[in-house]
């Protein structure tokens, strides 16, 4: 069989019919819905990523939305306008670029929301989270990947956006004050990649990936703790950052970081410091003595610091049996509850479980005469209707009924018990690269730099959070921005669509086809970690642990035809779902 170097299409070869007009680093949501937009309007894009997949950090995400006005807050009884999420953003965020959260607040219906719906995304529930005046996070059945998915889906089928997977961007090239393209090495052969364009666009992610950088921009006032578990994307270690300023980029708002309390070591990841956030909207967080300590429902911004400033800079969240099914674990992997009782409830290093409080006490580490007495009086503050310690709830906010989109608040009181350790989490940046309206990037004078761009994190979303995030608003902005400057960089003269090569048809009988394995020996190719394989080799393992067939996710190479035997990218699509999204 005859194997193509990897370029159109699926991937790119060394040397391609026509240059791009745009190049996008990075093949996450932002990156993506850039090169959508660009390729639509009659461009020819070229993304390059150093993973084998698209999705980058929205995959690893709930994939909430924040959006304002929609069908699925008034089939909820939620009310809603543009002019209340703005004033949202500004006194949720404190310094909230208000240029963006302006737009967004009035752009996010048409440009975000009816945008994904018409590509068959369905928003099945809006909840609130804490700074919103209104519920406004809208889930959807299949999480980050029930988001990303449809956009990747789109730009293959325009037949202008080409994928160069493996290929790390190492520089960006430059002819006198312009960029004009990049460098890269192929992380599975090596090979040095020369690629060129008008506009080359950074959606790289953030650096939360990258423990150094964090603790080098920790935010002020709030002591570096010891165990800091990291909750970025793979390859969010802050690349594209460092590419931009060897050319002159200028940084702004870098102490701005979404950081969660918490953090639970990932078991997939053993002997790491990947973590995964972990919430229970009916329990409550005590620290070591046993003793709540803040506003459970207050949101991150003071749920963070608050725990930061707790012995040993951790918390234990508590619930019983009844609280179980409120225990929400992020990202697209975690949407089947199957997986989160086996995987999550099922290691003792990760949950203690115990039938009495007494016994959960001990098991955690935690004083036992300190959790009992707190369990005991929020317990009876449930039953008189006032949390008197921190104002939780009240008689006009009563712990049965809370507003639309929020989970009742339960006493624990019906065994089993459960105690889970919690600690500082890395999650999300919302500073970066310093860009202007158009996404341009922005030296240290603030002029643009010509040719060179960049959208999502990389830039700290633009500045629209501020200091502390609505939740939701990170994917979302990712997209308008995306939209925004993928129209801008279509040129005036639309490209003609790019045909991938076709390979030849191979000598091999049809008739004597031979079983997969007999061509893919998979065990022996995941036997030992290869640089650029990460993705194969993990996706892989868990084919071998569940003994599927390979039909299951490769059923367009079915029945086996010679001449045709390629993966179909599009129809590869439809089969992430096997290890994502639950299904």
């Amino acid at each position: 069989m005859r194997v193509w170097p990897i370029l159109f299409g699926w991937s790119v070869c060394a040397a391609t019919a026509a240059s791009p007009d745009v190049i996008v680093v990075g093949a996450g949501i932002g990156g993506l819905t850039t090169a959508l937009e660009a390729a639509r309007n009659g461009a020819r894009v070229l993304v390059v990523d150093q993973s084998s997949v698209f999705g980058g950090h929205a995959v690893a995400s709930e994939g909430g939305l924040f959006l304002v006005g929609t069908p699925a807050q008034k089939a909820q009884g939620i009310v809603d306008s543009p002019d209340l999420a703005y004033r949202d953003f500004l006194t949720w965020g404190e310094d909230a670029d208000e240029y963006w959260a302006r737009l967004y607040a009035d752009r996010a219906l048409p440009d975000v929301h009816d945008w994904m719906s018409a590509m068959g995304v369905k928003f099945t529930f809006v909840r609130y989270t804490p700074g919103n005046t209104v519920a406004r996070f809208h889930e959807n059945p299949q999480r980050g990947f029930g988001v990303v998915a449809p956009i990747y889906r789109e730009c293959l089928k325009t037949g202008r956006v080409e994928f160069q997977w493996h290929a790390k961007v190492t520089t960006l090239l430059r002819k006198n004050s312009a960029i004009i393209g990049v460098e890269a090495q192929h992380e599975r052969t090596g090979r040095t990649l020369r690629l060129e364009a008008p506009a080359v666009v950074l959606a790289t992610g953030g650096f939360q990936g990258n423990v150094d950088l964090v603790k080098r921009h920790w935010p002020p006032g709030l002591a570096v703790p010891e165990k800091i578990l990291i909750g970025g994307g793979i390859h969010a270690t802050g690349g594209g950052h460092a590419l931009a300023k060897a050319v002159g980029a200028a940084e702004v708002r870098m102490d701005h970081m979404w950081l969660y309390s918490r953090g639970v070591p990932d078991p997939r990841y053993p002997a790491t410091q990947r973590g995964l956030s972990v919430i229970n909207r009916a329990g409550i967080a005590v620290n070591r003595d046993g003793n709540r300590y803040h506003r459970e429902v207050s949101g991150e911004k003071y749920a963070f610091p608050a725990m930061v400033r707790q012995p040993g800079s951790m918390s234990w969240l508590i619930f019983d049996e009844p609280g179980k099914k409120h225990t929400v674990v992020a990202g697209t992997d975690w949407a089947d509850w199957q997986r989160v009782e086996h995987e999550i409830f099922g290691n003792p290093k990760l949950v203690h479980k115990a039938n009495t409080i007494a016994e959960l006490a001990t098991m955690a580490g935690i004083s036992q005469q300190g959790l009992e007495q707190t369990i005991e009086r929020f317990n009876h503050m449930i039953a008189q209707g006032v949390d008197t310690d921190f104002a939780r709830f009240d008689a006009a906010n009563p712990p049965d009924k809370q507003p639309a989109g929020r989970p009742p608040i339960l006493p624990i009181r019906q065994p089993p018990f459960y105690a889970i350790p919690q600690y500082p989490l890395t999650r999300k940046s919302m500073g970066g690269l310093a860009t202007d309206h158009q996404n341009r990037v922005l030296d240290a004078q603030r002029k643009p730099i010509p040719g060179l761009y960049a959208v999502g994190e990389v830039t700290g979303f633009n500045g629209i959070n501020g200091k502390a995030g609505l939740e939701g608003t990170f994917l979302g902005p990712s997209i308008l921005q995306g939209r925004l400057l993928g129209k801008s960089l279509a040129p005036a003269q639309p490209q003609p669509a790019m045909q991938a090569p076709t390979p030849a048809p191979s000598k091999q009988s049809e008739a004597k086809a031979p079983q997969c394995a007999s061509c893919h020996p998979i065990s022996k190719q995941i036997a030992t970690p290869r640089r650029g394989y990460w993705h194969f080799e993990r996706a892989h393992t868990r084919v071998l642990e569940k003994q599927w067939a390979c039909a299951m996710c490769h059923s367009e190479l079915t029945p086996f035809q010679a001449a045709s035997h390629k993966i179909d990218r599009v129809a590869q699509v439809r089969t992430c779902v096997h290890c994502h999204a639950g299904n």
